[in-house]
């Protein structure tokens, strides 16, 4: 069994390292074995069910599981963040609701979509969406838009999940849910131990949360010799990246060394 990661840039978690992925058609390969995770750009929970939205999530996730079989492949969907970083307040503010409303509008969305997907006769999986670090506070230029405060996020960002671990559990779809361990409940800050960049989660969770996906589907999907690959693997590729900071700044170095030398 193959385990396809379909969603917004935080299907690149299930890469096992730290590094956002070319968009679909590119289809980028986990470090452990049968992963695969496909990038439709910054795609929203809300709009994933409809057609020709902004990132025409649904034309390509049908194109996705077309070429698939359902007796071979497992799907993954990872949608929701960016939902609950930069729109659901907006949305609750602008249309004067509750944001427990628009969130429940959002997911109503999202299953539809999950629905197609499991009448075609795949297993879906759902991933929680993750709270965003706590950048806001740390830098004013950043590369992703916000909306609210910190902990205003964290808390919708947590309706959300809750949401939709308790439709999820209605209709008898698997949703895996990390989010406990990613924020301070005392303070309603994310942990930013767990992220690479403002969104982003790096990999510190990974090898746990493809155990707990392997339990989900009773240990069919990876063994003790992909584990242990996987961490070989992840090695290899820290090792090439502290060489090439190396080179780099050997190289800096070197040139500055060189343009004090010709001054003098």
């Amino acid at each position: 069994m193959k385990l396809h990661c379909i969603g917004d840039s935080h299907c690149s978690f299930f890469l096992g390292y730290n590094e956002i992925p070319a968009e679909y058609p590119f289809v980028a390969k986990s470090l452990i074995q049968n992963i695969y995770c496909y990038r439709l750009g910054a795609s929203l929970a809300f709009n994933v069910n409809k057609y020709n939205s902004a990132t025409n999530s649904r034309q390509k996730i049908e194109q996705i599981i077309a070429s698939l079989n359902p007796n071979e492949d497992i799907i993954l969907l990872c949608f929701g963040e960016i939902d609950c970083r930069a729109h659901i307040l907006k949305q609750a503010e602008k249309l004067q609701l509750d944001y427990k409303k628009v969130i429940e509008n959002c997911i109503s969305n999202y299953l539809e979509m999950v629905t197609v997907i499991r009448n075609k006769g795949y297993s879906v999986l759902l991933w929680n969406a993750v709270y965003s670090a706590n950048y806001e506070e740390k830098n004013t230029e950043l590369e992703f838009p916000y909306y609210g405060t910190v902990q205003e996020r964290n808390k919708v960002t947590a309706e959300f999940n809750l949401q939709l671990a308790n439709k999820t559990l209605e209709i008898g779809i698997d949703f895996l849910n990390i989010s406990a361990l990613l924020i301070d409940k005392q303070s309603g800050l994310t942990k930013d131990k767990y992220y690479f960049d403002s969104v982003h989660l790096n990999n510190r969770l990974f090898v746990l949360v493809v155990k707990k996906i392997n339990a989900i589907f009773n240990n069919k999907l990876f063994n003790y010799i992909q584990f242990f690959s996987y961490k070989i693997r992840l090695t290899e590729l820290n090792c090439r990246t502290l060489i090439s900071e190396l080179i780099k700044y050997s190289k800096k170095k070197l040139t500055n060394c060189y343009v004090r030398k010709k001054r003098n």
